[in-house]
Protein backbone atom coordinates (compact mmCIF):
# COMPACT_ATOMS: atom_id res chain seq x y z
CA UNK A 1 0.00 0.00 0.00
CA UNK A 2 1.15 3.38 -0.99
CA UNK A 3 2.72 5.57 2.10
CA UNK A 4 2.02 9.16 2.26
CA UNK A 5 2.97 11.55 5.22
CA UNK A 6 1.36 15.26 5.65
CA UNK A 7 2.60 18.32 7.70
CA UNK A 8 0.26 20.40 8.65
CA UNK A 9 1.56 23.55 10.31
CA UNK A 10 0.00 25.05 13.63
CA UNK A 11 -0.32 28.59 13.87
CA UNK A 12 -2.23 28.88 17.16
CA UNK A 13 -4.71 26.81 19.79
CA UNK A 14 -8.10 28.19 19.61
CA UNK A 15 -9.73 29.26 22.59
CA UNK A 16 -11.41 26.62 24.80
CA UNK A 17 -9.45 24.09 23.49
CA UNK A 18 -5.84 22.19 24.89
CA UNK A 19 -2.58 21.50 22.61
CA UNK A 20 -3.38 17.73 23.06
CA UNK A 21 -6.63 18.22 21.22
CA UNK A 22 -4.85 19.37 18.19
CA UNK A 23 -3.29 15.63 17.62
CA UNK A 24 -6.09 13.94 18.82
CA UNK A 25 -8.48 15.16 16.36
CA UNK A 26 -5.77 15.01 13.65
CA UNK A 27 -5.35 11.38 13.80
CA UNK A 28 -9.21 10.69 14.74
CA UNK A 29 -9.74 12.25 11.29
CA UNK A 30 -7.60 10.45 9.59
CA UNK A 31 -8.42 7.08 11.57
CA UNK A 32 -12.36 7.71 10.89
CA UNK A 33 -12.00 7.77 6.85
CA UNK A 34 -10.68 4.29 7.32
CA UNK A 35 -6.89 5.54 6.63
CA UNK A 36 -3.98 3.16 8.24
CA UNK A 37 -2.01 5.47 10.41
CA UNK A 38 1.95 4.41 10.58
CA UNK A 39 3.08 6.93 13.15
CA UNK A 40 3.30 10.69 13.76
CA UNK A 41 4.95 13.34 15.54
CA UNK A 42 5.42 16.91 16.45
CA UNK A 43 8.56 18.73 15.82
CA UNK A 44 8.85 22.86 15.84
CA UNK A 45 10.45 24.16 12.51
CA UNK A 46 11.05 27.80 12.55
CA UNK A 47 9.06 28.52 15.95
CA UNK A 48 6.13 27.04 14.64
CA UNK A 49 4.56 23.86 15.67
CA UNK A 50 4.37 21.17 12.70
CA UNK A 51 2.31 17.93 12.74
CA UNK A 52 3.52 14.59 10.74
CA UNK A 53 1.01 11.95 10.05
CA UNK A 54 2.38 8.74 8.32
CA UNK A 55 -0.68 6.98 6.45
CA UNK A 56 -1.20 4.07 3.43
CA UNK A 57 -4.28 4.50 0.78
CA UNK A 58 -5.46 1.42 -0.76
CA UNK A 59 -3.38 0.62 -3.83
CA UNK A 60 -4.80 1.67 -7.42
CA UNK A 61 -2.77 3.95 -10.36
CA UNK A 62 -0.48 6.67 -8.61
CA UNK A 63 -3.17 9.44 -9.56
CA UNK A 64 -5.99 7.92 -7.50
CA UNK A 65 -3.91 7.13 -4.68
CA UNK A 66 -2.47 10.90 -4.77
CA UNK A 67 -5.69 12.26 -4.92
CA UNK A 68 -7.38 9.93 -2.39
CA UNK A 69 -4.44 11.07 0.00
CA UNK A 70 -4.51 14.91 -0.67
CA UNK A 71 -8.41 14.69 -0.16
CA UNK A 72 -7.67 13.09 3.31
CA UNK A 73 -5.42 15.52 4.09
CA UNK A 74 -7.54 18.03 3.23
CA UNK A 75 -10.30 16.51 5.46
CA UNK A 76 -7.95 16.39 8.30
CA UNK A 77 -7.13 19.78 7.98
CA UNK A 78 -10.82 21.25 8.15
CA UNK A 79 -11.09 18.95 11.20
CA UNK A 80 -8.12 20.17 12.79
CA UNK A 81 -9.68 24.14 11.93
CA UNK A 82 -12.37 23.34 14.73
CA UNK A 83 -9.74 23.79 17.46
CA UNK A 84 -6.51 25.06 16.06
CA UNK A 85 -5.47 27.51 13.22
CA UNK A 86 -4.07 25.38 10.63
CA UNK A 87 -1.46 26.66 8.18
CA UNK A 88 0.63 25.10 5.82
CA UNK A 89 -0.48 21.73 4.35
CA UNK A 90 2.04 19.20 2.35
CA UNK A 91 1.49 15.81 1.17
CA UNK A 92 4.40 13.72 0.59
CA UNK A 93 4.33 10.40 -0.73
CA UNK A 94 7.24 7.57 -0.22
CA UNK A 95 9.29 6.62 -3.35
CA UNK A 96 12.42 4.57 -2.88
CA UNK A 97 13.15 4.92 0.59
CA UNK A 98 12.78 9.11 -0.33
CA UNK A 99 9.78 11.46 1.07
CA UNK A 100 9.01 13.33 -2.33
CA UNK A 101 6.12 15.90 -2.39
CA UNK A 102 2.86 14.00 -3.94
CA UNK A 103 1.74 15.20 -7.57
CA UNK A 104 -2.03 17.07 -7.94
CA UNK A 105 -2.95 15.71 -11.27
CA UNK A 106 -4.93 18.04 -12.62
CA UNK A 107 -7.71 19.61 -12.22
CA UNK A 108 -6.63 20.15 -8.14
CA UNK A 109 -8.68 17.97 -5.55
CA UNK A 110 -8.09 20.60 -3.19
CA UNK A 111 -7.74 24.64 -2.89
CA UNK A 112 -4.39 26.72 -2.47
CA UNK A 113 -3.59 26.09 0.74
CA UNK A 114 -2.11 23.02 0.00
CA UNK A 115 1.65 23.28 -0.85
CA UNK A 116 3.17 20.87 -3.29
CA UNK A 117 6.55 21.19 -3.02
CA UNK A 118 8.72 21.43 0.20
CA UNK A 119 9.37 24.86 0.22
Amino acid sequence: MPSFRLELEILDVRPGHAPPEVLATLLGQLRASGHHLDGHDLDVVAGTPRLYVRFVVPDSNDAEEDAEAFIAADTARKAVDAVAVPGRLWVLRRSKGAWLPARCHHPSPLGDHVRYDDG
